[in-house]
């Protein structure tokens, strides 16, 4: 049995289908909710650590004291060899607990938009699941460069970094195939604003909505990686 412990951003952007895997699984779920009162687990606590995604900047310490502590927390889980998955803001806070870069993405990427892969997806089978061009969802105008001794596995046409592994047991996902329609309508709800920026990759509300039909899809590629995780 595996001990899941997820750290939460905001109260919007939830596990969403990953909550579903581990009811599935009666894996049991704790949590460190950054805006509540919050504790860290001891690191002996749990075996595999979900980090969520969030509006704010990986490099917004002075607003976000709690992101330092943050990132020393997931350097310590990586130092365990937990298995580690991050979505959006928690694919940057991984890549910055491994020392890699993040700043500002060319250009904001919201809503359904293509991945593809790099070629490097035979030596990487946890990704076996999702297809070359496959639809997935969006919500970012940050990006992660590749930290060292990290595989790249996928990259968008707005965003060159999509996706690495590190030592087979930590995933970082600039794209989130965790969502479910209540969780994209909270992202829509928390972050509507964003929508009124232009920009080449910005969808509308319609647009997102419409797209709605890809999220079967992406909860089966969340459950396959889930799924082989769980094997290590």
């Amino acid at each position: 049995m595996k001990r899941i412990h997820v750290l939460q951003h905001t109260e919007a952007e939830t596990p969403g289908f990953i909550l579903h895997w581990a009811s599935d699984m009666g894996y049991p779920i704790t949590y460190t909710k950054f805006f509540e009162d919050y504790t860290f687990p001891p690191i002996e606590a749990f075996d595999f650590l979900v980090i969520m995604g969030g509006p704010m900047s990986v490099n917004d310490i002075r607003d976000y004291p709690w992101l330092k502590e943050e990132i020393a927390f997931i350097k310590r889980a990586i130092d365990s060899d937990k298995i580690i998955i991050g979505i959006c803001l928690g694919a940057q806070l991984i890549a910055r607990a491994l020392g890699a870069v993040v700043k500002k993405n060319d250009y904001k990427e919201i809503g359904w938009h293509r991945i593809y892969k790099t070629g490097t997806q035979t030596e990487v089978p946890v990704f076996d699941c999702i297809p070359d061009g496959a639809y997935v969802f969006h919500w970012h105008g940050e990006t992660f460069e590749i930290p060292e001794g990290a595989t790249h596995i996928f990259y968008s046409d707005a965003c060159r970094n999509q996706a690495f592994i590190y030592k087979d047991r930590v995933i970082a996902l600039q794209f989130h195939p965790e969502v479910t329609f209540q969780l994209i309508n909270n992202m829509i709800a928390d972050l509507s604003e964003e929508l009124n920026d232009e920009g080449e990759y910005i969808q509308n509300i319609n647009e997102i909505l419409e797209g709605v039909s890809n999220i079967c899809n992406i909860n089966f590629y969340m459950h396959s990686i889930l799924d082989k995780l769980d094997k290590l």
